[in-house]
């Protein structure tokens, strides 16, 4: 008999500490925000990409905004890439930056495909975009 309280209290305590964000990921791993950990990894690596500016980068931020891949054949790496530039063109940003970090990220409800707003600050300036899961990147509302 004691045992079974014994666990049942090791359950509750988990249970507390996961809900009160004492754990911080572990409580994202728990309440389903772990795509919106994904999508906070896959901007960084995309702004790590394009810190050095447009000419500077390897094709690494193209491929991770359109699809969330490392590669992809020539033809679709070309598009990818234009697409890119374009899209960094809307914003003015495509310059060289020295600082870059993630403000935060949190899934967005009664989208079609698994998605997370994203907001980051490049050079002190805030940007936010809309991160779905495997498609291309697009700038959030402001």
């Amino acid at each position: 008999m004691s045992k079974a309280i014994g666990f049942i209290i090791v359950i509750a305590i988990l249970a507390v500490v996961a809900y009160s964000g004492v754990g911080g990921k572990v409580a994202n791993k728990i309440t389903g925000d772990a795509y919106a950990d994904a999508a906070g990894r896959r901007t960084t690596a995309i702004l790590k990409d394009m810190s050095e500016g447009r000419n500077a980068e390897s094709h690494l931020g193209a491929t991770l905004w359109a699809r969330n891949v490392r590669s992809m054949d020539q033809g679709e790496l070309d598009a990818a890439h234009r697409a890119f530039l374009n899209f960094r063109r809307l914003r003015s940003f495509d310059g060289p930056f020295r600082s870059h970090r993630i403000i935060s990220s949190e899934e967005v409800q009664g989208e079609a495909v698994k998605t997370a707003l994203v907001t980051f600050e490049v050079d002190g300036k805030t940007h936010r975009w809309l991160v779905p899961e495997s498609t291309q990147i697009r700038w959030a509302p402001r």
